[in-house]
């Protein structure tokens, strides 16, 4: 015998047919079925095979058995199988939102009855897959978001387990609908100008987005382009110069809805600019005027004006022109323009370039001098002042066709010193070198005069009192030879000599006896050397005393101490007269730089080279012919140390 199954497994209810086949086919009788120990039925053997059907199998393994009864030819026999009969389930599916949009996701939810059953759960848009997910406590969960618009029929198929059948939910109806779509829109060139092409670019979100997009200015159509990347293109000449309102209106398709986007279009006219100037060879500093003019005469702004690159000004439009002067044009070639600033209706435009060419000025150049005439071996300056002053460059300072120097021009002005110059009449020029902006130039000719040179001053001039009308002086030669001295003197110290304060001329010799004085009156003294070309300066000024009508006095000076910087000195003064003198002065002039720094049993001040000592509280009387000792001083010097020449008490000279 063999045992088989109409449904192996079965679902707990279902009507599961058990059939046995006998062999031979021959035989006869009956078979018993049993689930383990318990009679199902039984059933006739027919044609070798008897069947019984039952739907009354508990959920769970059954051990099927079929007894064969035999015959009166055949023995009996049994055969077994193992039945597994599953627990019915039921699906359920839910959606959280069955009317949604394009792209929008839908939760759907499946519910397994019983709750323990295990396996996975399928989830369909009719006969297609939309994701699998095992069971998790009876329930199992799918975002779609891939729904295209459209009725969809969901269902959610459990797959079964060992324990529990399949089943499939009822089906859920999503309705998806079309998306709403969006759209910029750009320009390739805004503003643009009347003519130029111009494209206009739809952008169209989301890029799945199919179609065409139609493009509008104002109520008027401009054309219809097909989307392809998100993205819709129209290129159009047409746009007449003002303002456009530029619209991009999209299709939609079978996904999205329709959109529009909106810009303004600012289309400006065309211009030219035609640069002229009154002159296009001019020098430097010279002004250039340059107007610029405009069409349309309408457009309003401004011109700049170029020289290559630098800006030289800007000036406002007015009435379609523009002009400016300019005057800082440096030497050489220059490629002017003038460049319209464009304005809301009027696009910018360049001139073409003028070309003005800028030559180098004129210079001029004076020549002056410090000394003219001048002694020979003297120093003397020239000078030359170039005109402009901000020409640089060289001067050259020429004696006639000789070089005398070369000097660099600073400030206009260029200077040479020269102590060379022979005796005699020299023609002075300067040559001005021009420079990159300047020609060059030459001053007139400056006549120079060198004289002789004059003979050397007299010095160490002395004047002593030798009596009450007579004074005689003594000075040491002039180092010129073959010279006769001037002799001028003045009751004021530091008198100006002159041809009116001049007592003496021609003197061959080195001393001059000043006679016909009055007694007791001071006289100062000048000698000058004296040739055929001219006075030299002024000695040292000397001055004396004549003697009183009264006796006079005496005064012993002696150094007693001397170094290299300083000395000390003893000092006596004779009172020769017939009467005290009651409060004393001594006065004295230094021919060298002495200076008193101490002084003993006197009082000492000196002012210049001119020096005093007065008595003290307690030696201020000499009496009549006689002597006051003890007095000195301590003094500073440099160089030699001589010894003052004359000495006065209270203004009179003492010998």
């Amino acid at each position: 015998m063999t045992l088989t199954s109409s449904q192996n497994p079965a679902v707990s209810g279902q009507a599961v047919t058990f059939t046995a086949t006998v062999t031979p086919s021959a035989a006869t009788g009956t078979v018993q079925f049993l689930d383990g120990a318990t009679a199902l039925g039984t059933a006739t053997i027919s044609g070798g095979t008897a069947a019984f059907s039952t739907s009354s199998l508990s959920a769970g393994s059954h051990s099927i058995t079929a007894a064969y009864s035999g015959d009166g030819n055949y023995n009996s026999a049994s055969a077994a199988l193992t039945q597994a009969v599953k627990a019915t389930t039921s699906t359920t599916l839910t959606a959280n939102n069955t009317s949604i949009t394009l792209g929008q996701p839908v939760q759907l939810t499946a519910s397994v009855v019983p709750a323990a059953a295990t396996g996975t759960v399928q989830f369909l848009d009719g006969a297609t897959a939309l994701g699998s997910v095992t069971l998790t406590g009876g329930g199992a969960a799918l975002a779609v978001s891939s729904l295209a618009v459209g009725a969809h029929n969901l269902t959610a198929v459990y797959s079964g387990d060992g324990n529990d059948a399949p089943s499939t939910s009822a089906a859920v109806v999503v309705t998806v609908s079309k998306a709403n779509s969006s759209v910029t829109v750009t320009s390739s060139l805004n503003p643009s100008v009347s003519g130029q092409p111009v494209t206009f670019t739809a952008t169209v979100t989301p890029s799945a987005a199919t179609g065409t997009v139609q493009f509008l200015d104002g109520a008027t159509a401009l054309g219809t382009a097909t989307i392809s990347g998100g993205t819709a293109s129209l290129s159009t000449s047409s746009l007449s110069a003002g303002s456009h309102s530029i619209t991009a209106s999209y299709s939609g398709d079978g996904n999205y809805n329709t959109a529009s986007a909106t810009l303004t279009q600012a289309v400006k006219a065309a211009t030219t600019t035609t640069l002229t100037a009154n002159n296009t060879s001019i020098v430097l500093g010279q002004s250039v005027q340059l107007t610029a003019s405009v069409v349309p005469a309408a457009a309003t702004g401004t011109v700049q004006f170029l020289d290559g690159a630098s800006a030289l000004g800007t000036v406002t439009l007015s009435g379609g022109a523009a002009g400016l002067a300019v005057l800082n044009l440096a030497v050489g070639t220059h490629n002017l323009t003038a460049v319209y600033s464009g304005d809301g209706n009027d696009v910018p435009s360049t001139s073409a370039a003028v070309v003005v060419t800028v030559s180098k000025a004129n210079s001029s150049a004076t020549a002056a001098s410090s000394l003219n005439p001048a002694v020979s071996g003297q120093t003397v300056t020239f000078t030359a002042t170039v005109t402009p002053g901000t020409a640089t460059g060289t001067v050259q300072f020429k004696d006639g066709a000789t070089v005398l120097g070369t000097v660099t021009v600073s400030g206009g002005a260029a200077a040479f010193a020269t102590s060379t110059l022979a005796a005699g009449s020299h023609s002075i020029t300067a040559v001005y070198s021009g420079d990159g902006n300047y020609n060059a130039s030459t001053s007139s000719v400056l006549t120079e005069t060198i004289t002789a040179p004059l003979p050397g001053a007299p010095s160490n001039l002395t004047a002593t009192a030798a009596s009450t009308s007579q004074i005689n002086l003594s000075w040491t030669a002039s180092p010129t030879s073959g010279v006769t001295y001037n002799v001028y003197s003045s009751t004021t110290s530091g008198f100006t000599p002159g041809a009116g304060n001049r007592i003496a001329t021609g003197v061959s010799g080195t001393t001059y006896a000043h006679t016909g004085l009055a007694p007791s009156s001071t006289h100062y003294y000048v000698v000058t050397a004296q040739n055929a070309n001219g006075e030299s300066a002024g000695s040292n000024q000397a001055s004396a005393t004549t003697d009183s009508t009264v006796a006079g006095c005496h005064v012993d000076y002696h150094v007693t101490t001397q170094s290299n910087v300083g000395f000390g000195t003893a000092i006596t003064i004779q009172n020769k007269g017939r009467t005290a003198v009651n409060g004393w002065n001594l006065t004295w002039t230094w021919s060298g730089n002495q200076q008193i720094t101490q002084s003993w049993d006197s009082n000492y001040s000196q002012t210049g080279a001119n020096a005093s000592l007065t008595n003290t509280s307690f030696n201020p009387t000499i009496g009549a012919g006689s002597t006051i000792t003890g007095i000195g001083f301590n003094a500073s010097y440099s160089g030699q140390n001589q010894a003052p020449h004359a000495f006065y008490l209270n203004g009179t000279p003492c010998n």
